[in-house]
């Protein structure tokens, strides 16, 4: 942020290519992924979850990694959906 006008970011997660965001309202995953955000990185084959705290008229995130890759065939997301069912 190089200009005062700029908004902070809710959270920052360092280098990658960002390819998806859903913000989680439903009620499959356990509580505390609700009212979160799911951020998609295609470069590094993580799913990220940022929950959500108040900060005055904006949030803070506090960022968590919810899926990594293991072994020698990779993962790229590349795009997120949620199911409202």
């Amino acid at each position: 942020p190089h200009w005062f006008d700029t908004v902070p970011p809710i959270a920052t997660l360092g280098r990658g290519s960002p390819t998806g965001v859903a913000c989680y309202k439903d009620t499959q995953f356990p509580e505390k992924y609700r009212g979160g955000l799911f951020l998609l990185d295609w470069t590094f084959g993580v799913i990220h979850f940022v929950s959500l705290s108040r900060d005055g008229s904006t949030f803070k995130g506090t960022p968590e990694v919810f899926l990594r890759s293991v072994g020698d065939n990779g993962f790229a997301p590349t795009a997120v959906a949620v199911d409202p069912t």
